[in-house]
């Protein structure tokens, strides 16, 4: 099987539809066999995220609840809070179906993965995409309330623009770069020194 992986067949585009499909049914396959209940599931930030994505959809606005009072909350930033706000709005309070949601989502992050590999070498974006699929770190924290899959998925979508626009030196692919490294740091505030360190890099 591992020689079929790496033979002409499987280098063209069905290659790297294999990442995405292998990636989805481990991470469908781990979703459906772990306990899917809130007490296992909504543990410290899990119970915060969650509960203030309900809130957000309550209220219209970041907030924590006291009581019967609500308190403006600015202690996280609100990339996942409207992720989960819209998962709610679509399918209701389902742990599943956000966990569905994020295991799509991070099986495209090992798409992702694969073209970012593959900018070098066909063989090194499927071997990538196959060590990505495969990633128990990854397939864990997809099936998680967790901000991970979400950041992960524009943070290496940023990577992917930033390699294309340092290819071809088009304008466009800096200015989506720049937009998916917003919305990464909307999510995780790790990567907001990130854009001050990129500059001088895409200068040189």
């Amino acid at each position: 099987m591992i020689s079929n992986m790496f033979s002409p067949r499987f280098q063209g585009p069905q290659g790297f539809l294999t990442v995405l499909v292998i990636a989805l049914v481990l991470r469908l396959a781990n979703v459906f066999t772990i306990p899917v209940d809130p007490q296992s599931l909504l543990a410290n930030d899990a119970y915060m995220y969650w509960s203030g994505a309900g809130l957000l959809l309550e209220t219209g606005a970041f907030v924590d609840r006291y009581g019967n009072d609500f308190v403006l909350s600015t202690e996280r930033v609100p990339g996942y809070y409207i992720f989960l706000a819209g998962i709610r709005w679509l399918f209701g309070p389902s742990l599943v179906a956000t966990l569905i949601v994020q295991s799509v989502l991070d099986s495209f992050t090992c798409l992702l993965i694969a073209f970012l590999g593959g900018l070098h070498s066909r063989l090194l974006g499927l071997a990538a995409g196959l060590l990505a699929a495969a990633s128990p770190n990854l397939i864990i924290h997809s099936s998680a309330i967790l901000t991970d899959s979400l950041f992960l998925f524009f943070f290496t979508a940023m990577l992917v623009a930033a390699a294309r626009f340092l290819r071809s030196g088009a304008i466009h692919w800096a200015a989506v770069g720049g937009l998916l490294l917003g919305i990464a740091t909307m999510t995780r505030a790790v990567s907001q020194f990130l854009p001050l360190m990129m500059l001088p890099v895409f200068v040189a």
